[in-house]
């Protein structure tokens, strides 16, 4: 067989971070013959690194963060004649490796056929292959891996979050089929948090990654971003059951924000225009309910069973609303803040979706993919809404150590 890699190689545009990924397939049982090239990356580059042993025996995975592309295959070259293979899925890669490496076979395989084949591996590994947030089904085995005792179920759905979200089908004799595409990602949220923090006056920070995002909306409240139930209604709306936290227009509140001072001619417009939008939404919400007073919203069409909208007086409203417009002109979201809605916005529509295709492929299980989901955060907020929508009927997974997933498929094709 020979000794065999694969690598992968990331840029963010926004960040300038460069990230790459190696998958050592080796025929040699000495570790210290693979420390010693992450000893010569870290040495050289001044690069982070991990080494992970995984159950396939012969493979071993590090990640270089920030490295210089030129510098990194420089390093590569000197263990050239000990390779006989290069697994490539990254186009970018191909040209420069093949000319630093004419004497060593070079393959550009398909991202996502190698992805679905590392998957498949992962899924025929008995217990190693999903992590689950909640702590009551996971046990840990002596050497402290995580064991999932999930039971996945054919069909599942495959939910892809990278730049954009990619939804497949996988049934049990590994047949793919590609569901739909969604743009927003993880990049158009690193874009608008740049947006936001590039503009703001208190703490700008530079070059965050996705999962420093997901920290900073830990400890966010998305209710200055976001306009909630509570904001229209002054509470719950319970005839239709809509809990007073809900969401009711993601960043609704930012469409007249100032990032000026408190005080300012730009922050007084602000309040101005706010408060006439709250009125007209009092007025008008007040008009509707009048004019629906008599219709019953039971499914059974019985006054005695259902529920009926009542009249409301606009100034009782106005009076009910927990937060005035000049109260709110003080409260300036934080980046915490826009971070915790913006991860909310990407969890609701992805989850949703998700849910979606279970419903139309009468699938049970749904199976996420994406270095975000290395946050624990966003696990649980990604878990949570999976079971918000379909009422705790469908089972969300997450692949462990996604990184690797590609390149062991890559690696297995290229054996």
């Amino acid at each position: 067989m020979g000794n065999l890699i694969s690598v992968d190689y990331r840029k963010n545009i926004y960040g300038n971070r460069v990230n790459m990924y190696i998958l050592v397939n080796t025929t040699f049982n000495n570790k210290d013959d693979i420390c010693s090239l992450l000893e010569d990356y870290a040495k050289h580059l001044g690069a982070l690194y991990s080494l992970q042993w995984l159950n396939y025996g012969r493979f071993w995975f590090f990640k270089l963060v920030n490295v210089d592309l030129n510098r990194a295959v420089s390093v590569m070259m000197k263990y050239e004649n000990k390779l006989n293979k290069i697994m490539l899925y990254n186009s970018h890669l191909y040209p420069i490796l093949r000319d630093k490496f004419p004497k060593i076979a070079i393959e550009l395989l398909d991202e996502e056929q190698c992805l679905f084949r590392g998957i498949h591996d992962y899924v025929s590994s008995k217990g190693t292959t999903f992590i689950l947030k909640t702590p009551t089904l996971e046990s840990k085995t002596d050497n402290g891996a995580i064991i999932s005792e999930a039971n996945l179920q054919y069909p599942f759905i495959l939910v892809r979050l990278d730049a954009g979200v990619s939804f497949y089908k996988i049934d049990e004799n590994n047949v793919v089929k590609c569901l739909g595409y969604s743009p927003i990602g993880t990049d158009a949220i690193a874009a608008l948090f740049e947006i936001f923090d590039r503009n703001s006056q208190v703490n700008n920070i530079s070059n965050v990654n996705i999962n420093e995002i997901m920290e900073f909306a830990k400890i966010g409240a998305n209710a200055k971003c976001d306009i909630l139930v509570s904001d229209i209604y002054g509470g719950s709306y319970d005839e239709v059951s809509l809990p007073d936290d809900l969401i009711a227009s993601s960043l609704g509140k930012l469409q007249h924000f100032s990032f000026k001072r408190v005080g300012s001619a730009e922050d007084n417009k602000m309040t101005e225009i706010m408060q006439s939008n709250v009125d007209s939404s009092v007025d008008s919400m007040s008009k509707r309910t009048q004019d629906s007073k008599d219709f019953q919203l039971s499914d059974k069409g019985s006054s005695e069973d259902g529920y009926s909208v009542s009249s409301v007086n606009s100034n009782d409203i106005r009076s009910s609303l927990p937060l005035q417009t000049s109260e709110f002109a003080k409260l300036r979201p934080s980046k915490e803040d826009f971070a915790k809605s913006l991860a909310l916005m990407l969890a609701i529509n992805v989850s949703q979706h998700a849910f979606l295709h279970t419903t139309l492929c009468d699938a049970k299980c749904i199976v996420m993919i994406g270095e975000i989901f290395e946050n624990e955060f966003y696990r649980e907020t990604m878990d949570y809404w999976v079971k918000f929508w379909s009422q705790k009927s469908v089972e969300c997974l997450f692949v462990r150590q996604p990184s690797i997933v590609g390149l062991v498929g890559a690696c297995l094709i290229g054996n």
